[in-house]
């Protein structure tokens, strides 16, 4: 059993600590599915916020949430789009209009995650998706290393068109991501080999 870093428990929100413990144990895998999964429970933290008297929201709110990214951190690295999604929200918070209140700012900040989450992470990958099945053609070998869900939904895409291809699913220690892709696509009727 793996445990997440020490933090002092009342620096860290239970959201985020559940979320540290999934990402150590390797319960949430995937760039994409981790950092949603990130932003989700910043929401958390977001929505039971407080600001305390004779502060700014926007300044102390950063404050709080450095330590629930460093745990996050801690208990496994972040990759690149969740490192571009904390820059973004940190921007976001910094740039909260001073006039809206305390209730306002929490639903803006939450509703601006929750576009974030739809544009950037999933109509993006929709996207990247859509254009390498469109490269598929008949005949070719994907050779994939582990699991990425825009491989598998390239992968899935193509198959649906009809064109015939074939997966080379490789995989390694120590999560062994490729086992599930692989019985995704045989169950799926793609021609999939493991190695």
């Amino acid at each position: 059993s793996i445990s997440p870093p020490a933090q002092p428990a009342s620096q860290i929100h239970p959201a985020v600590a559940k979320l540290g413990l999934q990402y150590a144990e390797g319960v949430i895998q995937g760039a994409n599915g981790r950092c949603i999964a990130m932003l989700t429970a910043f929401k958390e933290v977001i929505r039971d916020y407080r600001t305390p008297p004779a502060k700014a929201l926007n300044r102390d709110l950063e404050s709080r949430l450095r330590p629930q990214i460093q745990y996050l951190v801690d208990c496994r690295p972040v990759g690149i789009n969740m490192g571009n999604a904390i820059k973004w929200l940190k921007a976001r918070i910094a740039k909260l209009p001073p006039h809206l209140t305390e209730a306002e700012a929490k639903e803006l900040l939450c509703a601006e995650i929750d576009a974030f989450i739809s544009e950037r992470i999933s109509l993006a990958s929709s996207a990247i998706s859509g254009l390498g099945a469109s490269k598929v053609a008949d005949g070719d070998v994907i050779i994939t290393y582990g699991s990425a869900h825009v491989v598998e939904e390239i992968v899935l895409a193509s198959h649906l068109a009809g064109r015939r291809f074939r997966v080379v699913v490789i995989d390694a220690r120590p999560h062994w991501e490729g086992r599930a892709l692989w019985r995704r696509l045989v169950s799926a009727g793609v021609d999939v080999s493991y190695v």
